[in-house]
């Protein structure tokens, strides 16, 4: 059988192996030896047990008590090592500005670390030694009493079974599209509901109500028909939102006038929200999906309902809830779909698919497992959730034994983990790798219905040490890509690179997360004038705290051991106040994002153990204070969507663990101190500046200081490149070597001075030349007349934007690009025609060319022509009708947007080939009434898309 461990069991065998890696090295250095050597045995003793202490938490409330104990010393031992090591860097860091600038030791001030200011090194590591040693003697004190204790317990020892640890695997096929089986019938009931007309006068505003346990498919239900093409021909809008515990009126109606892609009231207050939402709906119909309902009172729900009610007649609310009293406080008891269990068979359907994934993918001896997995499939109780998680378990066992050994576990016979419901879940998190577990765990801290980024995630993974940080992003992937595997996460999203990098977690799996973490995370809502807690406890580590109207972070927050702070806020409008934020000495991880941020206190340089810092989208902040750069540890810094700030500490060389700072969306930003050249660590910088004056200023970050970057990778914004002085600055930073670079955007925009020529703009483009792996290119504010040829080496590219680039009236020749995906073409205002040149055909060739290009854009499949001004003509193959028949043109196109192009009159000859299934027409007035319905001369040539949108101006009918 597959090795199984509790959280405990993977926190020890994460941190504890670590912390005794750690005591060695500690002792070897600071004579510690028998300390050392005796807390590393205690541990071993404890760690032995830990599996069977797991399995009797459940049923003894003593044993959980010392569970717990065990923690709280992971998390003490860990800092101590945490300050051994955080003091060795500011010495080593200390000693190095020594040599570079000739300063004494005691004039360079770290914070926290009292006895680093002293005069001498010597007498510094002596007294750094005493200090450990004390508390190493401390830490023995507290893991004596553990041990003690554990002795009153009968716990089996156990170990770890190295043979037997499940190993990481990979998938051969893995779909963000769950398949669904056995609501034919309820699919078909809620689309008729949602389609069939009434009269508003006896029906009001028609509510329709999905009613069912957690798990059971409401969601995935209300998604089936919600994307149904029926649906969306028939709605002028589709607005999800996802409700939860509390029903927060606010946060609701703002999400409503999002998607109705309405501008928000200023004033964030209900009165303006509500009204803003009855101007919008007015004379539209549709479709408002209020996904996880709770609450039952008339009084909350009274207000929003009201201003729904201008809607145009057929719109609809479609309601999702577990409670079966909110149908009727909604007053819609005659249109309810009330779910029931699955059968069996649907059920067997369901983790059949989930434990093979690819009909090719046979497990040995099938036919045996097939009757075990039937027996399986019984205990989910006719549960979709459930059927799901346990058949992507079952995807990782290939022997008769595992199955077995799941069919009979003894945690089907727990019966107080919420009605069975947890019981499949804890079998699945049982079977993670240690690592894997602590990193689904602090999955628990975000908010139902959070969108999770996956690389924000993997830096959050490591600002807490469970990734080495000698490990690269790649064990992180691999990480998220098992947990995805395992259905934790759903609703995935895929980037244009065609990498999956957004998910959500079911509302179901976060209040598993919760359950197993118990109080080391807790979510904490403060409103004006109340504090509200869920779980709160002394022993909590880390901490997501939700600021509901004008509230500020509770004084209380400040003097716990917190390792996480996350703070979410529903209003910016005052200043948030961080004055306290030094005390808290032990955080790790710090997410302040949209939290209407003004200023960072001093002190919070004091924080020398943070390793993730998160100021993202505050647009109130301006300046970073100097003391920031005492951050010695800190790994990730992310401040793009910083849009008012002016510039960075000057000595960010001092950051010498950076690995990630994300400053795309600074526009205010003029330069990168050239300190950041120094940051061996750095791997991804977003952005890099081209300051005004480049030759003459010398405090700025140099192009060919990218080269200095030796471990640089992902994506890469270069602005301002018009500011250079010629392409040989440009060819410093030789991107053509950077293999590793997959996206890029290239801003040509100029500061200073005059503005460069066609061919000084195309030398400056040439010389950055990117790799021909590159995936993702932008190119903006460009003024040469012709791109450059190695576009069309780009063999792996998917996703091209064109923008702002006034000279160019020929497009490139992207036709023959083998990946390209997704293209823009925006603001070009001196394209009259896109014709052959644009399809990658010289114009005037002969047949037999012609014919040699058997698909042109084969993968391409959005395409977007925004405010070209002059664009009158867009030409296929119309002089060529005799063999163009044998020609397949953007044969995988399925989304076209044509905007702001007014002088545009008719569509290519090769439309009616294409298999586009959304057209966008927008503030195009002869094109307009050329694709009329039924009269247009277009017509004939979309009259095969099924979903087209015109949107008509007044001039519409003028030529």
């Amino acid at each position: 059988t597959s090795t199984k461990f509790d959280q405990l069991q993977a926190m020890a065998e994460l941190v504890i192996s670590r912390l005794v890696e750690q005591l060695f090295s500690l002792a070897q250095r600071e004579k510690l030896g028998k300390d050392v050597e005796k807390l590393s045995n205690n541990l071993a003793a404890v760690q032995a047990v830990l599996f069977d202490a797991d399995q009797k938490q459940f049923t003894d409330q003593s044993v959980r008590r010392w569970v717990d104990k065990v923690q709280d010393f992971c998390y003490e031992a860990d800092g101590v090592l945490d300050e051994w090591r955080t003091a060795i860097l500011i010495s080593e860091v200390k000693n190095e500005e020594e040599a570079e600038i000739g300063l004494s030791l005691n004039k360079v001030c770290f914070p926290c670390i009292r006895s680093s200011s002293c005069s001498h090194n010597h007498y510094h590591r002596a007294s750094l030694g005493r200090g450990v040693a004390r508390k190493i003697i401390e830490l023995n004190k507290i893991l004596d009493e553990i041990v003690y204790e554990k002795d009153r317990y009968t716990f089996d020892r156990g170990g770890i079974d190295e043979e037997r640890r499940r190993t990481t695997f990979s998938v051969p096929f893995l779909s963000n599209k769950s398949e669904v089986y056995g609501r034919d019938d309820e699919k078909r009931n809620l689309i008729n509901e949602l389609l069939s007309e009434g009269s508003r006068h006896k029906m009001g505003l028609r509510i329709i109500s999905i009613v069912g346990m957690g798990g059971i498919g409401k969601t995935t239900l209300a998604q089936l028909a919600y994307n149904d093409d029926q649906i969306k021909a028939h709605f002028d809008r589709r607005i999800w939102v996802h409700v939860g515990d509390p029903f927060d009126l606010i946060q609701i109606a703002e999400a409503i006038i999002c998607a109705m892609n309405a501008t928000l009231p200023n004033l964030s207050k209900l009165e303006s929200l509500l009204s803003c939402i009855d101007n919008s709906v007015r004379g539209k119909r549709f479709l408002l999906v209020l996904d996880d309902v709770w609450t039952e009172d008339w009084a909350q729900w009274e207000p929003l309902e009201r201003s729904l009610k201008r809607g145009a007649l057929g719109s609809r609310i479609l309601v999702t809830t577990r409670k079966e009293n909110v149908p009727m406080m909604m007053r819609a008891r005659s249109h309810i779909i009330c779910l029931e269990t699955l059968s069996n068979e649907d059920i067997w359907q369901i983790f059949k698919k989930r434990a093979s994934l690819e009909e090719n993918c046979v497990h040995e001896h099938e036919h045996e497992l097939e009757e075990i997995g039937k027996r399986i499939v019984k205990k989910c109780n006719g549960i979709p959730l459930v059927a799901t998680t346990l058949g992507s378990l079952m995807y990782s066992k290939r022997s008769k034994q595992e199955w077995i050994y799941v069919l009979h576990h003894q945690l089907w016979e727990l019966t107080d983990l919420k009605n069975t419901l947890f019981a499949p879940l804890l079998l699945s998190y049982y079977d993670l790798s240690p690592l894997e577990k602590c990193c689904l765990l602090y999955c628990s801290l975000f908010p139902t219905d959070f969108e999770i980024d996956r690389d924000d995630l993997i830096e959050l993974w490591m600002s807490q040490g469970y990734l080495d940080e000698s490990e690269d992003f790649e064990r992180g992937e691999n990480c998220f890509r098992n947990l995805v595997v395992r259905s934790f996460f759903q609703d995935l999203k895929n980037n244009s690179h065609g990498i999956m990098t957004k998910c959500k977690m079911h509302y179901i799996m976060r209040d598993f997360l919760q359950f197993v973490t118990r109080n080391r995370c807790f979510k904490w809502e403060v409103g004006e004038g109340t504090e509200r807690a869920n779980q709160e406890n002394e022993a909590t580590r880390h901490c997501t705290l939700l600021l509901r109207s004008a509230a500020r972070i509770p004084i209380s927050v400040f003097d716990k051991k917190l390792r996480t702070l996350f703070v979410i806020r529903a209003e910016t409008s005052t200043a948030l106040n961080l004055d306290l934020l030094p005390r808290l000495t032990l955080l790790r991880t710090l997410c302040l994002r949209g939290c209407g941020v003004e200023n960072l206190p001093p002190g919070i340089g004091d924080l020398i153990y943070l390793r993730y810092l998160n100021l993202s989208d505050n647009s109130e902040l301006k300046r970073l204070p100097y003391q920031m750069c005492d951050l010695v540890n800190l790994q990730t810094l992310r401040l793009d969507g910083c849009t008012e700030l002016r510039s960075l500490p000057g000595r960010m060389g001092r950051l010498v663990n950076l690995r990630h700072l994300y400053i795309d969306g600074c526009y205010q930003l003029e330069e990168l101190p050239k300190g950041i050249r120094e940051l061996a660590s750095l791997r991804i910088l977003d952005a890099f500046i081209v300051p005004r004056n480049y030759l003459n200023n010398k405090k700025a970050m140099e192009l060919g200081d990218l080269n200095k970057l030796e471990g640089f990778r992902g994506y890469l914004c270069i602005h301002g490149i018009g500011n250079l002085d010629d392409a040989s600055d440009a060819k410093k930073v030789e991107l053509r070597n950077k293999q590793d670079l997959v996206d890029l955007k290239l801003n040509f925009l100029q500061c200073t001075g005059p503005r460069r020529t066609e061919d000084e703009s195309k030398a400056l483009l040439e010389a950055f030349e990117p790799p021909p792996s590159l995936v993702s290119l932008e190119i903006r504010e460009y003024h040469g007349a012709a791109f450059s040829k190695w576009m069309d080496c780009l063999v792996n590219l998917r996703r091209l934007v064109l923008n702002g680039c006034p000279n160019c009236k020929i497009l490139p020749p992207l036709g023959k690009l083998p990946s390209l995906e997704i293209l823009h073409i925006e603001v070009m205002a001196n394209v009259e025609k896109v014709g052959l040149e644009f399809l990658g055909v010289e114009p005037g060739g002969d047949e037999m060319e012609i014919e040699s290009c058997s698909v042109l854009f084969p993968k391409l499949e959005e395409l977007c022509f925004q405010d070209l001004d002059r664009w009158e003509d867009w030409s296929g193959f119309s002089y060529y009708s005799v063999i163009s028949s044998s020609l397949m043109v953007m044969p995988s196109l399925r989304f076209l947007k044509i905007s702001n192009c007014n002088r545009l009159r008719t569509l290519p000859d090769f439309m009616p080939r294409t298999r586009v299934q959304e057209l966008t027409i927008d503030s195009c007035p002869f094109l307009e009434r050329s694709c009329r319905e039924g009269v247009g001369r277009d017509w004939l040539k979309i009259s095969h898309i099924p979903h087209i949108r015109i949107v008509r101006i007044p001039q519409a009918d003028s030529d």
